[in-house]
């Protein structure tokens, strides 16, 4: 990109392109949050969105393209993908299935 459109670092479409698509899944969250068994399916690619973050870190880090600090932010992010994977689990696939006896 900074070799067909100098210079690589001024490139305001993608921040905002990022920052876009960040605050749309932030207000996701939120949603999910609300009504964790009806949007339970949402769960999965909050769980990508997550994950993307949490693995690329440490190998861009590994191959010394960001500093240490990004680590701790994509530990937030490794947690956060924790937390969903958990709540996938234990929330019921529909409303019905926490009636049911045990």
């Amino acid at each position: 990109m900074g070799r067909d459109q100098p210079p690589p670092i001024n490139h305001p479409e993608f921040f905002y392109g990022f920052l876009g698509v960040t605050l749309a899944w932030q207000f996701m969250f939120l949603v999910i949050g609300s009504d964790p068994i009806r949007y339970r399916v949402s769960m999965l690619p909050a769980m990508l969105e997550k994950a993307s973050f949490a693995f690329a870190i440490p190998v861009l880090y590994a191959l010394q393209r960001v500093a240490v600090t990004w680590i701790l932010f994509a530990s937030v992010d490794a947690m956060w993908l924790i937390l969903f994977v958990i709540a996938f689990r234990r929330t019921p696939r529909a409303a019905s299935e926490i009636l049911k006896p045990s």
